[in-house]
């Protein structure tokens, strides 16, 4: 008998994908061009460490499955020194994948009652690195690039406004965590945050 593979979509979704896009958003805005290298600054590696200490929280336990191994896997797979993997690589599919690798993750938590700091940091870092790359003129790898660097150039650095202006994506933010005050808050601050220059990588200039 096999297990249901639902459980290991999201796994691979919430765990592997989501922590991978989380750095390298983070990587890029802190200045790396590989995970080898991001993975060498100790704020990222922390980073990682957090955000599935809250994502492994929404994944349902499985007989058989023994999700800490698995988490400490992807820990040692993500610090492999031998292998230059290409941020931009890794958060091609951007905007497309927010939404199983990070906002599902990020309703799950909330609906628990649970920790979502870390992810709403994957979140932001995505609405960060198109507003920096909107206004050093440089390209936005995302399948939307377009659209969301007209948003990038009505943002101001105002958290409240910014935010607000990426959540009108309503074909990347679903409906419900757009009305969910919970999770607004928490981007909104995460947000704030980061212009501030509190988040673990530098203030976009």
């Amino acid at each position: 008998m096999t297990l249901d593979v639902d459980p290991y979509r999201l796994m691979r979704e919430r765990l592997t994908e989501g922590v991978r896009v989380t750095v390298a958003y983070a990587g890029l805005l802190k200045g790396y061009s590989t995970l080898a290298d991001t993975m060498r600054d100790p704020s990222l590696v922390a980073l990682a460490q957090d955000f599935l200490s809250e994502a492994i929280a929404t994944i349902e336990p499985q007989r058989g499955v023994n999700l800490v191994g698995y988490v400490v896997n992807i820990l040692q797979d993500l610090q492999r020194q031998d292998v230059r993997e290409d941020l931009t690589l890794i958060v091609q599919n951007g905007s497309d994948a927010l939404t199983p690798r990070l906002l599902d993750t990020a309703r799950s938590a909330l609906r628990a009652g649970s920790s979502a700091d870390s992810i709403a940091t994957g979140v932001i870092g995505w609405m960060q690195y198109v507003r920096r790359q909107t206004a050093l003129e440089l390209v936005i790898i995302d399948p939307h690039a377009n659209r969301l660097a007209k948003i990038a150039r009505t943002c101001t650095g105002a958290a409240q406004e910014d935010v607000a202006a990426f959540l009108s994506l309503v074909d990347i933010f679903p409906e419900d965590l757009r009305q969910d005050q919970r999770f607004v808050g928490l981007i909104t601050f995460a947000y704030a945050a980061a212009e501030l220059g509190l988040a673990v990588y530098h203030k976009p200039q």
